[in-house]
């Protein structure tokens, strides 16, 4: 558990670097978006997932909403786009909130204990939960 907050940690660090100075995972994912495009159904399938690890690493999904966006109102109609576009980023989101729920309610109880025991404001949320 240690190594996976650890871990978590650090790649939080990774992503706040790159994206404030490097722009690394910027443009990989407008080049996935240019990807999808080409292939609209495989390409919204793995959008559920990218969206779902996006929301993991702390990755701001901003610019793959947007992009969803972009190649659905560029094949169907107006409506049909949006509602395409809202559905696939509704999906993915909420998948991802819900693995990161899980995340932190059961891999990560130690350091909530631990918070929990140096901040009185915490435990006493804790404690409310």
């Amino acid at each position: 558990k240690k190594a996976l907050m650890i871990s978590v940690i650090i790649l939080f660090i990774l992503v706040v670097i790159d994206i404030f100075f490097l722009g690394n995972i910027k443009s990989w994912l407008i080049q996935y978006v240019e990807w999808m495009e080409d292939h609209i159904l495989l390409g919204g399938i793995l959008f559920i997932g990218l969206l779902v690890i996006t929301t993991l690493c702390f990755i701001p999904p901003i610019f793959l909403t947007f992009g969803c966006g972009y190649i659905f109102a560029k094949y169907y109609s107006l409506s049909l786009a949006v509602m395409g576009a809202t559905f696939t980023c509704f999906v993915g989101t909420s998948i991802g909130a819900m693995v990161s729920f899980l995340r932190a309610r059961y891999m990560m109880r130690d350091l909530i204990h631990l918070f929990a025991q140096r901040y009185s404001t915490v435990g006493a949320v804790d404690r409310a939960i």
